[in-house]
């Protein structure tokens, strides 16, 4: 179940899919400056402990924001981020951190990529 939150004046959707080590944040409209940017779907994958903590996480940018945690897009793949930050955490390669993926904005014509 999701639960809205706010956070900086954005307004977001919190939901744990029961993924070992995070859970997500989706805000459906994004806008960082409304004179020079236009709104956008951002998912943000964070740790577990990261609203109980002050510790700082580094951060992954993924750039297909469309398939980095589901299927979706131009393709039925995905690259299933959330899947493998935990194995990698099980297996203590890496420490928590936070993956964020912005939606690709839609084509102005059906024959534009």
């Amino acid at each position: 179940m999701a639960i809205q939150i706010h956070h900086h004046g954005q307004t977001a959707w919190q939901r744990d899919e029961g993924h070992d080590c995070g859970y997500f944040h989706t805000y459906d409209n994004l806008q960082l400056d409304p004179g020079q940017d236009l709104p956008r779907k951002v998912h943000v994958f964070l740790p577990h402990n990261h609203d109980h903590h002050t510790d700082r996480y580094p951060v992954v940018y993924m750039n297909d924001g469309n398939t980095t945690f589901w299927p979706g897009g131009l393709s039925p793949y995905a690259w299933e981020v959330p899947q493998v930050l935990s194995k990698l955490d099980r297996q203590q390669t890496i420490p928590p951190v936070i993956s964020t993926a912005a939606k690709n904005f839609a084509p102005k014509n059906p024959h534009q990529n």
